[in-house]
């Protein structure tokens, strides 16, 4: 498995995540102009758009990437992409509204497994940072949005749909999963679950 990493630098450094595997690729939070990375996924088939939760930093390029498939979501991050208070665009100095007919989305929901090539990926339930959190969990990678970040950080829960209640049981489920996962975050650099742990404050 593959995985390219992108940072939208004018957009509150976001990062977006391209994993691929054979001749299949998903795109993870896509905030990067489809543009801009075309030539690493040429001649690939995409297996859609995953989105880690419905703020605009993480899908402020989405319509770039519609033409390539469906769009994984949870079903309150739905929604919010047509509300610029919710989708927090607002905090960007945007007014950003997304209207996805309901042909062009896959709801994600706990325990849904995602195919990519030959490699299998588990949705879990992250809410805390918003009430439509999702991951994708691989063996080894753990794809969060802003569930987590590196030295320990959790992500606020001070903005619409946040939950200190819903951030506390989030973090519970990190206890069952294998701490040499790697972490993708929503912003800032990959580290590993057991670094996470050590250095967690919450």
């Amino acid at each position: 498995m593959e995985i390219k990493k992108y940072t939208n630098k004018d957009v509150g450094f976001g990062n977006m995540y391209i994993i691929i595997t054979n001749d299949e690729f998903l795109v993870v939070d896509p905030c990067v102009n489809a543009s801009n990375v075309i030539s690493h996924i040429k001649g690939k088939k995409c297996k859609g758009i995953f989105l880690t939760h419905a703020h605009f930093d993480h899908f402020c390029e989405i319509e770039s990437w519609l033409d390539f498939g469906k769009v994984f979501l949870h079903q309150n991050a739905y929604i919010k992409l047509q509300n610029a208070s919710e989708n927090a665009s607002t905090l960007f100095g945007a007014e950003a509204k997304i209207d996805l007919a309901e042909n062009q989305v896959i709801f994600a929901e706990e325990n849904m497994i995602i195919t990519v090539g030959d490699k299998k990926a588990k949705v879990m339930e992250f809410f805390g940072h918003t009430d439509c959190s999702v991951g994708l969990l691989f063996n080894s990678d753990l794809f969060c949005g802003d569930f987590i970040f590196a030295g320990g950080n959790i992500g606020r829960y001070d903005l619409p749909t946040g939950s200190a209640f819903q951030m506390r049981n989030s973090l519970r489920k990190l206890k069952s999963l294998n701490e040499n996962i790697t972490v993708h975050a929503g912003h800032g650099e990959d580290f590993l679950l057991k670094d996470f742990n050590k250095n967690m404050f919450y």
